[in-house]
């Protein structure tokens, strides 16, 4: 069964359990030929950690499902955890999901990082995964402070999650109009994010790690899709509203 089936059948039974989590990470990363790239799939139940994580020097691929739930209950403005309700079902669920889709771009960043290809966008990525495979405890002051600080201005985190929503808005079959709607608007605001002028959230990015050099040696003239532009935060050709219309989703920019 294909992941999209399956999620599709099981959406609205109960809040994924990590056996459900589990089988879908594990439909995705056949699909997706990530077999190479994740050797095991874990979950934490720490509140002090993130949501996920993929962990690139283990091939780990890491789920807080509480910290998910709790996310989705406040979302939800409910103070307590209720897995009978339907409507906190749905909500969990597409909180899980976003993750899920989130950090099985880090794998696919992760593939791509391995690639022998050295155009302006495969340079970013292979900047980026060397980065997050010295992350926590090898990184210079520079590379800390943008993961401490500027977390949301990392191009490998903004890709993941532009990605995720992306295909999340794309499931017509699975969720309402009113949880589309907040998907892309959601989606939209993460593109929109770092494009101020003739500013770009890759140039911000290298600015916070003073490696002006070094993105002023990228050539960004490769022929890339528009969603490929945006979500790695290169330069555009044109307005940020045309650009996003060129995706076609049936939302105000």
């Amino acid at each position: 069964m294909k992941s999209f089936e399956y999620i599709k059948e099981i959406f609205n039974e109960q809040c994924f359990s990590n056996h459900i989590v589990a089988e879908i990470i594990e439909l995705l990363i056949r699909e997706k030929r990530l077999d190479n790239y994740v050797d095991v799939i874990s979950f934490n139940y720490d509140k002090n950690e993130n949501d996920g994580a993929y962990l690139p020097n283990d091939n780990r691929l890491i789920i807080n499902t509480n910290i998910i739930s709790e996310n989705a209950a406040k979302w939800y403005n409910r103070e307590e955890i209720d897995k009978n309700d339907t409507n906190f079902t749905r909500i969990n669920n597409l909180f899980l999901l976003n993750i899920i889709y989130h950090e099985i771009n880090h794998v696919i960043q992760t593939k791509e990082a391995d690639k022998k290809i050295n155009d302006s966008l495969h340079k970013i990525i292979k900047d980026g995964i060397e980065i997050a495979r010295r992350n926590p405890d090898k990184l210079n002051y520079n590379e800390e402070i943008l993961y401490k600080y500027f977390y949301v201005n990392i191009l490998t985190e903004r890709n993941a999650e532009i990605m995720s929503l992306y295909t999340l808005s794309n499931f017509n079959q699975i969720f309402t109009k009113s949880e589309l709607q907040c998907i892309k608007e959601k989606l939209i605001s993460y593109m929109k994010f770092g494009y101020h002028g003739k500013a770009t959230p890759a140039y911000s990015y290298y600015r916070l790690l003073k490696r002006h050099k070094e993105y002023k040696e990228l050539s960004f003239d490769e022929n890339y899709d528009v969603l490929t532009r945006i979500s790695w935060g290169l330069p555009l050709n044109g307005k940020m509203s045309e650009k996003i219309k060129e995706l076609k989703m049936s939302i105000n920019v």
